[in-house]
């Protein structure tokens, strides 16, 4: 995973409570490269079920990479 690339949780990071917030949300990823060491990645999350954005700290394994349709 890579700064820019589009992200939503994955089925693991749906089962987490704590992230229940991001759930039908996708998100670009902001940081990676110096949180990888730690495991989490800084995430600039939007949807159209929030009226403003939030950014936060995301683990890696609770993120999967949207595949977008040409």
């Amino acid at each position: 995973m890579q700064v820019g690339d589009l992200v939503e949780l994955s089925a693991r990071g749906n089962k987490v409570d704590y992230l229940y917030n991001l759930r039908e949300l996708q998100g670009i990823v902001l940081h990676a490269g110096r949180y990888t060491g730690t495991g989490y990645m800084q995430v600039h999350w939007f949807g159209r079920t929030h009226a403003y954005p939030i950014i936060g700290m995301t683990s890696r394994k609770h993120l999967k990479i949207v595949k977008v349709k040409k």
